[in-house]
This record gives structure tokens, sequence and C-alpha cells, in this order.
């Protein structure tokens, strides 16, 4: 073989090498932006049904203290059902444990609303609710913005 041939080998085998790396790289980055993106509509979507949920539970107790007319306890069944579905998507989408733990203790506070005596405890807790999904969005946040680049 002549010089000229293997340069040119060389060269067809290099272009092919770095085609194909290339491929590979881009297509791990896609599997990690639909990964990235997949765990901020989980977030969303957790946090709006736990204030979803948070709302029924707050109505169906304004209905057992007499203070609001009756309605169906499909809301609360219905909003319950959809914040732990968005629950376990979030624990399926996030690498961060901590995460899961926030949006269970979120649950397990919202459901402690239902047993409350006195409309000032109501509020008081209704707003730790609040500020626990606000804290919730936050670290999901700094998680999204963490992975961004992975």
């Amino acid at each position: 073989m002549d010089a000229a041939t293997t340069g040119l080998l060389g060269g067809l085998a290099g272009v092919l090498l770095g085609g194909f790396l290339t491929y590979v790289l881009d297509r791990r980055n896609a599997v990690s932006m639909r990964l990235h993106e997949s765990r901020i509509e989980a977030y969303k979507l957790f946090a709006s049904c736990a204030m979803d949920y948070r709302r029924a539970v707050m109505d169906q107790w304004f209905e057992d203290h007499r203070l609001q007319n009756l309605t169906e306890d499909d809301d609360v069944h219905r909003a319950r059902s959809a914040a732990w579905s968005a629950y376990y998507g979030v624990r399926l989408v996030t690498g961060n444990p901590q995460l899961g733990t926030m949006g269970r203790n979120i649950l397990d506070r919202i459901t402690e609303l239902k047993d409350v005596e006195h409309r000032e405890e109501l509020n008081r807790l209704g707003e730790a609710c609040r500020d626990e999904v606000d804290g919730f969005v936050e670290k999901a946040r700094r998680d999204v913005v963490a992975t961004r680049s992975v």
C-alpha cells in the first residue's frame, strides 16, 4: 500500500469514527434532556395536585363543621388520588430521595387537615402546608437546574 491509500483509509476511518461518536453522544444528550423535562413536568404536576387536594380537604372541613354547604366527598377523593399519582410520578423521575420524602410529608400534612377542630388551627396548618409545597418546589427547582447539564 502506498502512502496515499493509507492516508485515504485513515481519513475515512477518522470520519466514520467521528460520526459514530457524535451519534452516540447526541443520543445520550437527547435522553438526558427528555428526563430533565419529565422531572419538571412531574414536579409541577405534584405541586398543583397537592394544592388541589389541600383545597378539597379544607373545603371538607368547612362542610363537616357546618360552615359551608355540603358538596360531594368525591372532590376530596379525586384530589387525593391525583396528588398521590403525581407523587409517584415525582418518585419515578427524581434522583433526589429528599424530594420523595418531602412529597410524602406534604400529603400526610394535608390529610391531617381533616381532623382539625378549630378554624384558626385549620388556617395555621393550611399555611404550613402551602409553605411545605413551596419548599418542595424550591428544592425541585434546584434539582432541575443542577441536572440541566447532565
